[in-house]
Order: structure tokens, then C-alpha cells, then sequence
């Protein structure tokens, strides 16, 4: 079942950059849309006692992400809202609206091993008893 939902976002975000691709050079402005997923950037660090993940997530109250573990999977996902209304957009590079990052976590990991905070637009994630030994593959969409 959760496999079947991660394929339908899959092709639900292929048809939006399909679409997105038909009106690439008819004058439209070059404006990230904040109706498509982004994924913040993600640093993954170790010590002897635990594994920490860092995400970059400025703007966004901890209010907005949810974090959820489904087998090995750690999904997160939230929502930045934009910072501008009714402001007219001339550039963006910052990009709003929903953030989706899934990682494997090794066999094993409960959510009694998690910890979450933001500190300073940052989500921290500790997660007690992996170690630098263990590896932590960050899904590449």
C-alpha cells in the first residue's frame, strides 16, 4: 500500500513537469511554482552514540513538517507557505509550497529511536543508537 502511494506521487509529479515542460519559451516568467514539491537539502551526520539529520528549512515552523517512519523509510514532509501575499513576484529562488524527502534508515530503527527539532530553520533529527557504521541512503527523486 505505501509503495503504491509513493508511485502515484511519482507520476503525479512527472505530469506536473510535463506539463510545466509544454509552456517552456511561450514568454511565461521564470518563476518556481509554489504548487510543485521541492526537496530541502539534507546533511547526514554521525558520532559514536547516534546518527543526526540536518535539513535545511528556513521559514517553515515546525508546526508545518510532519515525520513519519514507515518500515525503514523516514519521510519527511511539510509545507512552506509564501512570505509575500499579495506582493507581486518578480524573482524567485527560494522555493514555498510542499517539501517531500524520504530516507532508508537501517532494519530496526523504531520511532522511540527519533527525536525531532528546529533550531534556528533547521530540522534536526536525532536518532539514538546508529553510529557512523550505519548507512543512510537520502532518496535522490
Amino acid at each position: 500500500m505505501d509503495q503504491e502511494k509513493e508511485m502515484a506521487f511519482l507520476q503525479q509529479q512527472q505530469e506536473k513537469m510535463a506539463s510545466a515542460l509544454q509552456h517552456v519559451g511561450d514568454g511565461a516568467a521564470p518563476v518556481v511554482a509554489s504548487a510543485e514539491v521541492w526537496e530541502p537539502a539534507v546533511d547526514v551526520v554521525a558520532d559514536e552514540e547516534r546518527l543526526l539529520i540536518c535539513m535545511d528549512l528556513p521559514g517553515v515552523a515546525q508546526e508545518q513538517i510532519q515525520i513519519r517512519l514507515n518500515d525503514d523509510r523516514l519521510i519527511i514532509e511539510g509545507e512552506r507557505r509564501p512570505r509575500h501575499e499579495g506582493l507581486r513576484l518578480q524573482r524567485q529562488e527560494c522555493p514555498g509550497g510542499p517539501f517531500h524527502r524520504c530516507l532508508f534508515l537501517p532494519p530496526g530503527v523504531t520511532s522511540e529511536h527519533l527525536s525531532a527539532r528546529c533550531n534556528q530553520g533547521v530540522l534536526e533529527i536525532e536518532i539514538k543508537g546508529l553510529t557512523a557504521e550505519d548507512q543512510v541512503q537520502v532518496d535522490e527523486s
